[in-house]
């Protein structure tokens, strides 16, 4: 038989532990063998057998993990995940990879260089209604234009800006539909609505791929909210995460797979590790891209607000 596929998740908060349960519930094909958490609670919430540590480094360096799971700060991703590449180690990271283009293409640098599997958990890409979706949008014809809605009530995220928290789904959503990066990118802030203990946001993302013009709104949205229409020429597909019947085409309910995303990632990233896989350069590709496209849409958010 083959042997399980050792998983270590490093950072074990809200995502983290939502994580750990996905992979514990992988045995026997998988096996926690190791978390790194500072949070004194963690050991509650471990498998038996699994090792604690207090630093990821001494996780990386324990020889415990055949590949990690990195559930960290935003600005920790890049680090530990070259780290972990370097010791030979497969990578599974939450998105967005980092903040800055020149940090995501030195990782890249470094992926390419280690060969091993890396999987930038941009979740709605494996979502079987969202994957459904792609091979309509191929059968219905070029796809004219696309409009998107995501967020939800209340304040935005302290750590991580609108268009980083809610747009790294979008844009990674974009650029696999239509298989490129966009050649315009532009965002505004639409409005700060008043909410209970602060200020919200509402920000205005514009995509622009040739003739494709897409429109996103973001953040502080009165319901919560996740759905993408996709006009084609011969037929309008929506997408809605939020809705019992997640896929539509031209307003009828189109039937899917029915898995949790999550599940279905770790799941594929663990077959990847078990077969001895290499880097899924497309992948690593569309996830520097989401980096460097939000940047720009930073860049343009921050000079719409100063002038």
């Amino acid at each position: 038989m083959t042997p399980p596929v050792r998983l270590g998740l490093i950072g074990a908060g809200y995502w983290g532990r939502i994580c750990l349960r996905n992979m514990i519930a992988m045995a026997p094909a998988a096996v926690v063998t190791a978390v790194a958490s500072r949070n004194a609670e963690t050991a509650r919430i471990v498998p038996d057998g699994c090792r604690l540590f207090a630093d990821w480094a001494d996780l990386l360096d324990s020889g415990l993990c055949d590949a990690v799971v990195i559930s960290t700060v935003v600005e920790t991703h890049v680090p530990i995940a070259m780290a972990a590449l370097q010791r030979g180690l497969a990578v599974f990271v939450e998105k967005p990879l980092c903040f800055d283009p020149v940090d995501a293409r030195a990782f890249r640098t470094v992926a390419v260089d280690a060969g091993l599997p890396v999987v930038i958990d941009h979740i709605h890409l494996f979502n079987p209604p969202f994957r459904h979706l792609l091979e309509w949008a191929d059968r219905l014809g070029p796809i004219t234009s696309i409009q998107s809605a995501a967020g939800k009530p209340g304040l935005p995220h302290p750590d991580i800006p609108v268009l980083w928290d809610w747009g790294a789904h979008d844009v990674a959503m974009c650029v696999r539909l239509l298989r490129r990066a966009p050649d315009h990118v532009a965002a505004q802030v639409l409005a700060r609505p008043s909410i209970d203990g602060g200020v919200g946001e509402i920000v205005g993302l514009k995509l622009k791929f040739g003739a494709t013009d897409v429109s996103v709104t973001l953040g502080s949205l009165p319901v919560r909210k996740r759905e993408m229409t996709v006009m084609c020429r011969d037929g309008v597909l929506l997408y809605d995460d939020v809705a019992e019947h997640k896929l539509r085409l031209n307003g009828e309910p189109l039937p899917h797979a029915m898995k949790s995303p999550l599940a279905l990632a770790l799941e594929e990233f663990r077959q990847q590790v078990a077969a001895g896989a290499g880097l899924d350069r497309e992948a690593l590709d569309l996830g520097v891209t989401v980096v460097e496209v939000l940047a720009q849409a930073q860049k343009s958010l921050i000079d719409t607000i100063s002038r």
